[in-house]
């Protein structure tokens, strides 16, 4: 996910590599960075009490992704559905914002 945020918001692939490319050092970073800031802190919590913000911020977060996708469903089966069951070329179909 971050080497797609990366790529969009315009890091060169040189730099991030290929999402499903070996590992490189913009990725070894980002791993060592998320590690360090979000997830370290929130194991040192001493009573896992202190969670429930975090799993309250998760449901909400959970609950806009489904409003999300439910929203555009039918923009995505008006772009995507052949009622003559063809199915379109990937390459064609998906945005990429580096090559259109």
């Amino acid at each position: 996910m971050c080497v797609t945020l990366g790529n969009f918001i315009g890091i060169s692939p040189e730099i991030t590599g290929k999402v499903e490319g070996d590992l490189t050092w913009y990725k070894v970073i980002q791993a060592v960075l998320t590690s360090t800031c979000i997830i370290f802190p929130i194991s040192l919590v001493p009573k896992m009490s202190g969670l429930r913000y975090i799993s309250m911020l998760s449901i909400f977060s959970m609950v806009y992704l489904i409003v999300l996708l439910v929203g555009e469903f039918r923009l995505y089966y008006e772009a995507y559905y052949k009622p003559d069951g063809e199915c379109y070329n990937p390459e064609t179909v998906f945005y990429n914002p580096l090559t259109d």
